[in-house]
């Protein structure tokens, strides 16, 4: 019930000023994932409808999270790492992170805690600094970039510059000489 009430409260809050107040970790869900670990990397989970025309990204691992009643057979599409078996309840879990019904053009990235950092609901090629929903909330320079950088590239940096920190009663956005434990080691 606490799980489904922060989760309902996270996803409120994202459509009302497009950012979670404390960081939000993706959610537990079945994978199948052929040959690939995939704890301890970025991740971006795509909910796009078809995968065909998405490109590898060998900075992060891809997750598909299939339409509704879609099979997928043995062979995953090329861009694709890893598929979600257990795609009713990861839906839903990710519509109360989101606030949305709607995940057809849904990818999120997740950073190499685990932590949901961006969301990107206009397509596969549309990322910008707006898309990084938890971040510092007085985080307001940008990461600086080179300019043969593209959007997606600088987005990555600045969640890498800004990582979410364990703390005992609470996370915190950015971690630069705090204390804490990550997320899987976390303190008693």
């Amino acid at each position: 019930m606490l799980h489904f009430l922060r989760a309902q409260a996270a996803g409120q809050l994202l459509q009302l000023s497009g950012c979670w107040a404390m960081p939000v970790a993706l959610p537990d869900m079945a994978l199948r994932c052929p040959g690939q670990p995939w704890q301890r990397q970025r991740v971006r989970l795509v909910g796009l409808e078809d995968v065909q025309g998405l490109l590898p990204d060998p900075r992060m691992l891809t997750l598909w999270l299939p339409p509704e009643g879609r099979a997928v057979g043995a062979t995953l599409p090329a861009a694709v790492d890893c598929v979600v078996t257990s795609g009713p309840e990861a839906r839903q879990a990710l519509r109360w992170l989101t606030g949305s019904e709607a995940l057809q053009q849904t990818q999120l990235l997740a950073d190499k805690s685990g932590w949901l950092r961006a969301r990107n609901d206009r397509g596969a090629d549309s990322w910008s600094e707006g898309d990084l929903v938890c971040r510092l909330a007085d985080a307001g320079a940008a990461v600086p970039a080179s300019t043969a950088e593209d959007s997606l590239t600088r987005l990555l940096r600045s969640m890498d510059s800004q990582p979410v920190v364990y703390v005992k009663g609470g996370s915190l956005h950015g971690g630069a000489g705090r204390r804490g434990a990550p997320r899987d080691q976390a303190a008693s």
